[in-house]
């Protein structure tokens, strides 16, 4: 018999998500739960941060014309994932790690691509 697994999903305004910075909740009938937090570069410091327990994490954003870029860290390890798009795509699966801890976001975009919008984190669990 396989084991039981549970996806548990974080939107982005999860008290369990701590915030740095400004992140606005944004209606889109695209996102789930029907919003997104948007953070727009300013050179300010902008910071999501989950601590979780599980087999993996994923985090789920909304990539788009203006959006730039965000570094993702888990532990010691650290990721640059380009959210910039032709065309907008809502709901995309843009990072996923296998590692227990805790995930941090920052906006590391720039003045012409200023807007990282993140939907949710997705945390497999048993």
């Amino acid at each position: 018999m396989s084991p039981n697994y549970v996806l548990r999903r974080f939107n982005e305004n999860d008290r369990s998500i701590a915030r740095v910075g400004v992140w606005v909740f944004r209606y889109a009938s695209t996102a789930i739960g029907n919003h997104f937090g948007r953070s727009t570069y300013d050179g300010a410091m902008k910071k999501l941060s989950l601590t979780y327990s599980g087999f993996e994490v994923a985090v789920v954003a909304q990539k788009g014309p203006k959006a730039g870029t965000t570094t993702i860290t888990i532990g010691s390890a650290t990721t640059e994932v380009d959210l910039n798009s032709a065309k907008t795509k809502p709901r995309m699966v843009v990072f996923v790690d296998p590692h227990p801890g805790q995930i941090s976001l920052v906006n590391s975009g720039g003045a012409s691509l200023p807007y990282v919008d993140i939907d949710a984190f997705l945390v497999l669990t048993q």
